[in-house]
């Protein structure tokens, strides 16, 4: 908000209010209302919204959930990434929605500041090792998560050409 100080007449601001909250780590700051975002209180106060309704980032199967859920349906996806096709080398439950949900039993570990699970690492490794060896490209990979120390431990084990990192990291 500093830079807007010099604005004299017109600020345009882009975001997404039904994104990432604000992290907030005093109650202090919260009972403040720090924990509402800049966008959220813009659109509370009234300030007009132009909404983009085209998302480039997911395959259009993955993306119905969020625009069903968040955005009353009018998410659209865009022609380059409703073209990508699963990998044939991972056995996904559904071949016309390139997602799966493995179950893995392993306890997490506090990591500094964060969290850790040894045993989700090596399951993400081994998908990783699957997809290599049916000819998809390292460098089209991503490995998303949650915590810091997760997105550590899984790039000592992942090849450097794997981009891995946070949730927060990849917004």
């Amino acid at each position: 908000l500093v830079a807007l100080q010099h604005v004299h007449s017109l600020a345009i601001l882009v975001g997404d209010h039904k994104q990432l909250p604000p992290t907030t780590k005093s109650m202090l700051a919260e009972k403040g209302g720090l924990s509402v975002s800049l966008f959220e209180r813009l659109l509370a106060c009234g300030h007009a919204v132009h909404r983009l309704t085209t998302q480039y980032r997911m395959h259009p199967a993955i993306a119905e959930l969020p625009s069903r859920l968040f955005y009353e349906s009018a998410l659209v996806t865009a022609q380059s990434a409703a073209s990508g096709q699963a990998p044939p080398s991972f056995p996904w439950p559904s071949a016309a929605t390139p997602a799966a949900f493995l179950d893995v039993r392993s306890r997490e570990a506090r990591d500094g500041q964060s969290h850790s699970n040894a045993g989700e690492v090596e399951a993400v490794v081994a998908v990783v090792d699957r997809l290599r060896a049916g000819g998809v490209s390292l460098e089209s990979v991503g490995v998303i998560t949650f915590y810091a120390g997760q997105s550590r431990l899984l790039r000592r084990r992942l090849p450097r050409s794997v981009e891995c990192n946070t949730v927060d990291a990849f917004q």
